[in-house]
């Protein structure tokens, strides 16, 4: 994994500042890249490359970077991992394709430069990544399927600038940049900016499974799809009606594969342990059934670990899966000096729009994990997406089918009234802000001109609608849009923050097809979220620990008011000029003021990060090389 950037001049005209600008780039881009870095600049100053290496695959070859392919025409910087790299590697070899190193990066240069963007297709992995086609002057900027990795953009008329991350496109535009007030209502009912924007006006991100053809000379630019999920043979599977084994059977086959290819061969790496469903699968499988001891990791977020009824706690929970498959079990807890460090240096980086509580909560178990020398995090993100792990999810999977509404309760009801069929809409877990609060945030009219893709479905999926179910719709929605924007942005941004790869088996492009496809019959069998997991847990762990409620990872770190003390969330929010804007409602500040008085301080963080990051924007306008 690495950082990736460059500026493509559009206009024909040299790039202004080119070398000081891509350095700049650089120097932000270090901590996805600690190991190696380097950029390049064609003859003419029309283009620049950027590229930071963490190395994980072939670490001890300290190759250049970008990498530029043996015909000397091709030019990638790459951001991401290629898991079926050694299929790969002799599949180009048999075709002719001389390559020099053991790298992935040397084969998705290579695999681009002969088969174009069809050669994406091919791979098991993720990316974000830009190739650079000389004689013909064209450019590729492409992002996975999955979204693992982020990839934003800035477009003027006279320049194209690309990078893994923000603030350094804020750093070297040449123009200030300013917030973009319509995407921070979608910050606040969805906890991340809309899809393919951010709250910076004319910053983009790129859409997960989506490629930009730039033709440098007619300075044209092309948005097209370059990968869709493909559910239809298991929605044709599911419709033979197999039997619960097979089912099983299938999805541990999947399982299997996708977590042993995700584990690194040349470096150290840890997995989550929580006790939870997802988590215990990754460990089960990535100790191939107790024969390997791994590295696992519990992260203790509040004071003592949740537990419900007869339930083991998390942390019993845990340990009970760490001592059945001998894995060596680290705990810490985020509720630490480090734990609020991290809590104030990620609220002032938000220019992605996500505002998550529990962003700095995964930047703590990187941070553990970088201190015991490993590069490499396991986590469990996806299932309850994919499979219906979500209560509010599978209460309306069931309330849609109950003719007698009046037996659903109140709270149920409430999500009944974002739901509708044609066209496909519904409020996903992330989508928790109702439309009242955030009248009393925002002026209304801005948000009568706010928009989401998220809870809807691509028009890709046009031809295969009438044959899914709602549970099926639900999770094509998540898997297009949440996981990637939301979810996803959140894990790159803070596992990257302390140089820690974030892998996520459970978001296989294969795996995802069979889970998508998988109709609501199977997802709530006797009324169990995500049964086939758990019946597959309990095939290796039992039934206790298969049939375990689900908890929620991460209470935030101002439940402890020795650090809600430290953050002055409120001070900050109210001494900002940025809430005193047209933009918002004149009731916003007494709406902060009398939340801070509750427990429940999510909208305050919220605010608390706005500002911080507002913060930061006007530092970094200020700073400007340009200047």
């Amino acid at each position: 994994m690495c950082g990736i950037a460059g500026i493509l001049s559009l206009n024909n005209s040299q790039i202004y500042n080119v070398h000081n600008r891509s350095l700049l780039m650089m120097s932000m881009l270090n901590k996805r890249g600690p190991d190696y870095n380097g950029y390049w600049v064609d003859d003419n100053n029309l283009v620049s490359i950027i590229n930071t290496r963490l190395s994980i695959v072939d670490v001890n070859n300290k190759f250049k970077v970008p990498l530029i392919s043996n015909s000397k025409n091709s030019i990638l910087t790459y951001n991401g991992e290629i898991y079926n790299y050694k299929d790969l590697y002799n599949y180009l070899t048999s075709k002719g394709i001389f390559l020099k190193h053991k790298s992935d990066t040397e084969i998705m240069l290579e695999g681009l430069e002969r088969y174009g963007v069809e050669f994406l297709k091919q791979i098991d992995g993720f990316w974000s990544l830009g190739l650079f086609n000389k004689s013909k002057n064209k450019f590729l900027l492409s992002r996975d399927l999955m979204g693992e990795k982020s990839l934003y953009y800035l477009l003027t008329k006279d320049e194209l600038i690309f990078c893994s991350e923000i603030d350094p496109i804020i750093a070297v535009a040449r123009n200030n940049c300013e917030i973009n007030y319509s995407a921070l209502i979608s910050s606040f009912r969805y906890r991340t900016a809309p899809v393919n924007e951010t709250i910076i006006k004319g910053i983009s991100k790129l859409s997960a499974g989506h490629s930009l053809l730039c033709d440098l000379n007619k300075g044209k630019i092309k948005n097209i799809a370059t990968q869709k999920f493909e559910i239809e043979p298991w929605i044709d599977f599911f419709n033979s009606e197999p039997n619960e084994k097979k089912i099983l059977d299938i999805y541990e086959e999947h399982l299997y594969d996708s977590v042993q290819k995700r584990i690194p061969n040349e470096v150290d790496y840890y997995a989550t342990l929580s006790g939870g469903i997802d988590s215990n699968l990754i460990t089960i499988f990535a100790s191939n059934f107790s024969k390997i001891n791994i590295n696992t990791v519990y992260a203790h977020s509040s004071d003592s670990p949740p537990k419900r009824g007869e339930d083991l706690d998390e942390y019993e929970a845990s340990l009970f899966t760490s001592n059945k498959l001998n894995t060596n079990h680290k705990s810490f807890s985020i509720i630490s000096e480090n734990g609020f460090q991290n809590y104030q240096n990620l609220s002032k980086n938000c220019f992605d729009g996500v505002l998550c509580e529990g962003l700095p909560s995964f930047a703590s178990i990187a941070e553990f994990i970088k201190e015991k020398k490993s590069k490499v995090l396991l986590l469990s993100d996806g299932p309850d997406e994919f499979l219906g792990g979500y209560d509010v999810d599978k209460n309306l999977y069931e309330d849609i089918f109950t003719n007698d509404k009046s037996i659903i309760s109140k709270n149920r009801k409430e999500n009944l009234k974002y739901f509708t069929e044609k066209p496909f809409n519904f409020r996903p877990i992330h989508g928790g802000t109702s439309p009242k609060v955030l009248s009393q945030i925002f002026n209304r009219d801005i948000l009568d001109n706010s928009n989401s893709k998220f809870g809807t479905i691509d028009n890709l999926y046009r031809d295969i609608y009438e044959r899914i179910d709602l549970s099926q719709k639900m999770a094509l929605s998540y898997a297009s849009y949440s996981l990637p924007d939301y979810f996803n942005t959140r894990t790159d941004r803070s596992t990257m923050y302390h140089s820690v790869e974030a892998r996520l088996p459970f978001q296989t492009p294969s795996l995802v097809n069979l889970m998508i496809g998988t109709p609501g019959k199977w997802r709530y069998k006797n009324k169990i979220s995500k049964y086939i997991l758990r019946k597959i847990v309990e095939r290796h762990l039992g039934k206790d620990i298969a049939f375990r409620n689900k908890y929620g990872f991460a209470f935030p770190i101002w439940k402890n008011k020795l650090y809600l003390d430290k953050l002055n969330m409120e001070e900050n929010i109210l001494n900002s000029e940025l809430f005193k804007t047209s933009f918002f409602n004149e009731s916003a500040l007494n709406f902060f003021k009398i939340e801070a008085k509750t427990n429940n301080l999510r909208h305050v963080w919220m605010s608390y990060c706005v500002v911080q990051t507002y913060k930061n924007l006007k530092d970094i306008n200020k700073s400007k090389l340009n200047k």
